[in-house]
C-alpha cells in the first residue's frame, strides 16, 4: 500500500480511500514525499513511520505502526522522499478491540517524517479500517455435506433411457455419495440418492448409464 504525502498541505494525494489493513497481516507500506506534484525528499528526511491509534483517543497508546521503516533502496542507493516498511497489524490492543469480533473497526492514522533525531512533521490524520480475519490458526478443511439439500434436477422428466432429460443419462462421474437430486416426473416429485454399488433394477434403482464397476460403480435409489 503507498501513501502520497503532499509536504504544503500534509494531506493525501492519489492515495486509495477508505485506506484498509487486514488485521493479524503483515502489509508492505510505501511512503511517498510530493511536492509541486514532484517527488521531494522532504528537507532530507532520514526517518518515516506510518501510527495507528484508536479513533479520537489521541493521548491513547499506538495500536500498530510500521517496523524497521527506511529508505527505498534502487541500484544500491537510497532513493530519497520514498520510504518503505512492514505494518504488522497485531498487538495487545488490537486483541482487546477485537475480542468480542467485530466485523471491522476504524482507527486513525498519521505519517510523521524527521530529518535524523529532529523534531517531527506530521500529515494530517487520516481514517484507516482494519478488518477482522475469518482465518485462525488451527483452522482445519471444511466439512461440506451435499446430501444435506437436494438438487433441483429441472430437466429430468423421466427416469431411463439416457440422454439430458432422463435420470440415467446423468452424468455421475465426479459426483459425491450420498448427494439428493430431486426431480418432478409425470406430475410426481421423487428424491433419488445416489449410492454406492451396482444398481437392483428389479428393485427400483436406477443404473447410470455412465456406471463402471471399480471405477464408478453408482446407482440412483429413490428414498421419498
Amino acid at each position: 500500500m503507498k501513501f502520497n504525502v503532499d509536504l504544503y498541505s500534509g494531506l493525501l494525494t492519489n492515495t486509495a480511500f477508505p485506506v484498509v489493513l487486514k488485521l493479524g497481516s503483515n502489509e508492505s507500506i510505501w511512503v511517498q514525499f510530493i511536492r509541486d506534484g514532484l517527488q521531494d525528499d522532504a528537507n532530507g528526511a532520514t526517518v518515516a513511520n506510518l501510527i495507528i491509534k484508536r479513533r479520537n483517543d489521541f493521548a491513547g497508546p499506538i495500536v500498530a505502526q510500521c517496523l524497521g521503516m527506511e529508505n527505498a533502496v534502487e541500484g544500491g542507493a537510497a532513493i530519497l522522499g520514498l520510504f518503505t516498511g512492514m505494518m504488522l497489524t497485531a498487538s495487545d490492543a488490537l486483541t482487546e478491540d477485537f475480542a468480542n469480533n467485530p466485523l471491522s473497526l476504524t482507527y486513525m492514522g498519521q505519517i510523521y517524517w524527521a530529518n535524523g533525531a529532529g523534531t517531527p512533521t506530521l500529515s494530517v490524520p487520516f481514517d484507516i479500517i482494519i478488518q477482522n480475519s475469518i482465518f485462525r490458526t488451527g483452522d482445519g478443511t471444511a466439512t461440506i455435506s451435499f446430501a444435506s439439500s437436494p438438487i433441483w434436477m429441472s430437466s429430468i422428466t423421466g427416469l431411463t433411457g439416457g440422454g439430458s432429460s432422463n435420470l440415467d443419462g446423468v452424468h455421475t462421474i465426479g459426483l459425491p455419495l450420498n448427494i439428493v437430486a430431486s426431480t418432478v416426473i409425470a406430475g410426481a416429485l421423487g428424491f433419488y440418492q445416489l449410492q454406492a454399488g451396482a444398481a437392483n433394477v428389479v428393485g427400483g434403482d436406477i443404473a447410470p448409464l455412465d456406471y463402471a464397476a471399480g471405477t464408478n460403480s453408482k446407482k440412483w435409489v429413490k428414498i421419498l
